[in-house]
Protein backbone atom coordinates (compact mmCIF):
# COMPACT_ATOMS: atom_id res chain seq x y z
CA UNK A 1 0.00 0.00 0.00
CA UNK A 2 1.59 3.47 -1.02
CA UNK A 3 1.97 5.84 1.41
CA UNK A 4 -0.43 8.36 -0.27
CA UNK A 5 -3.27 5.64 0.03
CA UNK A 6 -2.29 4.90 3.66
CA UNK A 7 -2.71 8.81 4.42
CA UNK A 8 -6.22 8.82 2.79
CA UNK A 9 -7.37 5.63 5.25
CA UNK A 10 -6.40 7.65 7.87
CA UNK A 11 -7.76 10.77 6.82
CA UNK A 12 -11.15 9.19 6.46
CA UNK A 13 -10.88 6.90 9.84
CA UNK A 14 -10.50 10.66 11.40
CA UNK A 15 -13.48 11.71 9.91
CA UNK A 16 -15.85 8.50 10.58
CA UNK A 17 -14.46 8.64 14.00
CA UNK A 18 -15.90 12.77 14.18
CA UNK A 19 -19.29 11.77 13.01
CA UNK A 20 -19.54 8.97 15.15
CA UNK A 21 -17.89 9.82 18.36
CA UNK A 22 -21.15 10.93 20.38
CA UNK A 23 -22.43 7.65 20.16
CA UNK A 24 -23.04 6.20 23.26
CA UNK A 25 -21.72 7.05 26.70
CA UNK A 26 -18.77 4.55 28.82
CA UNK A 27 -20.10 3.11 32.28
CA UNK A 28 -16.80 1.07 32.70
CA UNK A 29 -19.16 -1.52 34.41
CA UNK A 30 -17.44 -4.64 35.81
CA UNK A 31 -17.30 -7.18 33.74
CA UNK A 32 -18.77 -5.33 30.91
CA UNK A 33 -16.90 -6.28 27.38
CA UNK A 34 -15.73 -3.97 24.86
CA UNK A 35 -14.77 -3.55 21.18
CA UNK A 36 -12.31 -0.97 19.65
CA UNK A 37 -10.64 0.00 16.48
CA UNK A 38 -7.64 2.36 16.07
CA UNK A 39 -5.42 4.00 14.05
CA UNK A 40 -2.15 6.06 15.02
CA UNK A 41 0.85 7.82 12.86
CA UNK A 42 4.08 6.77 14.39
CA UNK A 43 6.82 9.10 15.05
CA UNK A 44 5.07 12.07 13.89
CA UNK A 45 2.29 12.72 11.12
CA UNK A 46 3.91 14.66 7.47
CA UNK A 47 2.86 12.67 4.25
CA UNK A 48 5.56 14.70 2.38
CA UNK A 49 8.35 12.97 4.70
CA UNK A 50 9.42 9.21 4.31
CA UNK A 51 9.92 8.16 8.05
CA UNK A 52 6.46 8.96 8.86
CA UNK A 53 4.54 5.96 9.52
CA UNK A 54 0.63 4.44 10.14
CA UNK A 55 -0.98 1.63 12.07
CA UNK A 56 -4.06 0.34 12.42
CA UNK A 57 -5.44 -1.84 15.38
CA UNK A 58 -8.45 -3.70 17.27
CA UNK A 59 -8.71 -4.63 20.81
CA UNK A 60 -11.23 -6.91 22.71
CA UNK A 61 -11.34 -6.08 26.21
CA UNK A 62 -13.39 -6.29 29.69
CA UNK A 63 -13.65 -4.35 32.79
CA UNK A 64 -12.58 -5.10 35.97
CA UNK A 65 -13.31 -3.05 39.32
CA UNK A 66 -12.86 0.28 40.13
CA UNK A 67 -13.47 1.10 36.12
CA UNK A 68 -9.80 -0.35 34.93
CA UNK A 69 -9.48 -2.59 32.37
CA UNK A 70 -7.53 -5.72 30.08
CA UNK A 71 -7.77 -5.42 26.22
CA UNK A 72 -6.27 -7.94 24.13
CA UNK A 73 -5.06 -6.71 20.77
CA UNK A 74 -3.68 -6.73 17.47
CA UNK A 75 -1.74 -3.86 15.41
CA UNK A 76 -0.26 -3.34 11.62
CA UNK A 77 2.38 -0.61 12.09
CA UNK A 78 4.38 0.26 8.82
CA UNK A 79 6.77 2.80 7.95
CA UNK A 80 9.16 3.41 5.82
CA UNK A 81 12.98 3.94 6.83
CA UNK A 82 15.71 5.48 4.67
CA UNK A 83 18.38 3.65 3.50
CA UNK A 84 21.62 5.62 2.52
CA UNK A 85 23.89 3.62 0.47
CA UNK A 86 27.92 4.58 -0.30
CA UNK A 87 26.92 6.39 -3.73
CA UNK A 88 24.53 8.16 -1.51
CA UNK A 89 21.35 7.62 -3.14
CA UNK A 90 18.87 7.36 -0.56
CA UNK A 91 16.69 3.80 -1.20
CA UNK A 92 13.29 3.66 1.34
CA UNK A 93 12.89 0.02 2.72
CA UNK A 94 9.54 -0.80 4.17
CA UNK A 95 9.33 -2.18 7.55
CA UNK A 96 6.35 -3.77 8.75
CA UNK A 97 5.56 -5.34 12.04
CA UNK A 98 2.28 -7.49 12.96
CA UNK A 99 1.45 -7.44 16.45
CA UNK A 100 -0.56 -8.65 19.70
CA UNK A 101 -0.37 -6.71 22.62
CA UNK A 102 -2.16 -7.40 26.38
CA UNK A 103 -2.31 -4.54 28.04
CA UNK A 104 -3.40 -2.77 31.84
CA UNK A 105 -5.32 0.27 31.40
CA UNK A 106 -5.81 2.10 34.57
CA UNK A 107 -7.89 4.69 35.22
CA UNK A 108 -6.43 8.16 37.50
CA UNK A 109 -9.35 10.51 36.08
CA UNK A 110 -13.11 10.11 35.86
CA UNK A 111 -15.41 13.21 35.54
CA UNK A 112 -18.80 12.80 37.85
CA UNK A 113 -21.14 11.45 34.78
CA UNK A 114 -18.54 9.27 33.76
CA UNK A 115 -18.57 10.87 30.08
CA UNK A 116 -14.78 11.43 30.28
CA UNK A 117 -11.63 9.31 31.12
CA UNK A 118 -8.37 9.74 31.78
CA UNK A 119 -5.82 6.55 31.69
CA UNK A 120 -2.73 5.02 31.45
CA UNK A 121 -1.82 1.94 30.28
CA UNK A 122 0.79 -0.32 29.92
CA UNK A 123 1.32 -3.72 28.37
CA UNK A 124 3.55 -6.26 26.77
CA UNK A 125 4.13 -6.51 23.18
CA UNK A 126 4.90 -9.80 20.60
CA UNK A 127 4.48 -10.32 16.91
CA UNK A 128 6.84 -10.67 14.09
CA UNK A 129 8.38 -7.83 12.05
CA UNK A 130 8.94 -7.30 8.36
CA UNK A 131 11.99 -5.62 6.87
CA UNK A 132 11.80 -4.75 2.85
CA UNK A 133 9.04 -7.61 2.35
CA UNK A 134 11.60 -10.41 3.62
CA UNK A 135 13.68 -9.41 0.50
CA UNK A 136 17.72 -9.01 1.56
CA UNK A 137 18.43 -7.02 -1.71
CA UNK A 138 17.40 -3.33 -2.58
CA UNK A 139 19.08 -3.96 -5.96
CA UNK A 140 21.00 -6.37 -7.36
CA UNK A 141 24.61 -5.06 -5.69
CA UNK A 142 23.04 -3.54 -2.45
CA UNK A 143 22.14 -6.24 0.48
CA UNK A 144 20.15 -5.45 3.48
CA UNK A 145 21.96 -6.06 6.85
CA UNK A 146 18.81 -6.28 8.45
CA UNK A 147 16.36 -9.82 8.58
CA UNK A 148 12.92 -9.92 9.86
CA UNK A 149 12.38 -11.59 13.05
CA UNK A 150 9.93 -11.94 16.19
CA UNK A 151 9.24 -9.05 18.32
CA UNK A 152 9.29 -9.19 21.91
CA UNK A 153 8.60 -5.64 23.79
CA UNK A 154 6.13 -3.43 25.89
CA UNK A 155 4.27 -0.53 25.65
CA UNK A 156 3.38 2.45 27.82
CA UNK A 157 1.02 5.42 27.58
CA UNK A 158 -1.61 7.90 28.47
CA UNK A 159 -5.16 8.04 26.76
CA UNK A 160 -8.16 10.57 27.53
CA UNK A 161 -11.39 9.20 26.74
CA UNK A 162 -14.84 11.35 25.79
CA UNK A 163 -18.01 9.14 25.30
CA UNK A 164 -16.59 6.57 23.04
CA UNK A 165 -13.46 8.09 21.45
CA UNK A 166 -10.14 7.74 22.55
CA UNK A 167 -6.86 9.83 22.19
CA UNK A 168 -4.07 8.27 23.23
CA UNK A 169 0.11 8.71 23.25
CA UNK A 170 2.48 5.97 23.60
CA UNK A 171 5.68 4.89 23.49
CA UNK A 172 6.36 1.17 21.93
CA UNK A 173 9.91 -0.47 23.40
CA UNK A 174 10.16 -3.24 21.02
CA UNK A 175 14.41 -4.29 21.76
CA UNK A 176 14.39 -7.65 19.64
CA UNK A 177 13.76 -4.91 16.35
CA UNK A 178 16.61 -5.18 13.99
CA UNK A 179 15.83 -2.20 12.71
CA UNK A 180 14.78 0.57 15.70
CA UNK A 181 13.53 -0.38 19.50
CA UNK A 182 11.64 3.04 19.54
CA UNK A 183 8.22 3.66 17.91
CA UNK A 184 6.54 6.80 19.50
CA UNK A 185 2.70 6.55 18.05
CA UNK A 186 -0.30 9.12 18.90
CA UNK A 187 -3.39 7.75 17.86
CA UNK A 188 -7.21 7.72 17.57
CA UNK A 189 -9.70 4.92 18.46
CA UNK A 190 -13.25 4.45 19.03
CA UNK A 191 -14.94 1.81 21.18
CA UNK A 192 -18.32 0.02 21.89
CA UNK A 193 -18.87 -1.49 24.41
CA UNK A 194 -21.43 -4.85 24.21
Amino acid sequence: MRQSHKARVFSLFILLTMITSNLNAQVHIKSQKFFEVSTHVTDGFNPKLNQSGLGFGIGFGVYNKKENSWVLGLDYLWKNIDVVTNSTQIYLVPVEQFTSSYTYIYKFYRNRNRSMYMNFRTGGIFGYESVNQNERFLTENIKINNVSRFLLGASLGAEIEVHNLIISARQRWTPTSEVKPFYIQLGIALRFNQ
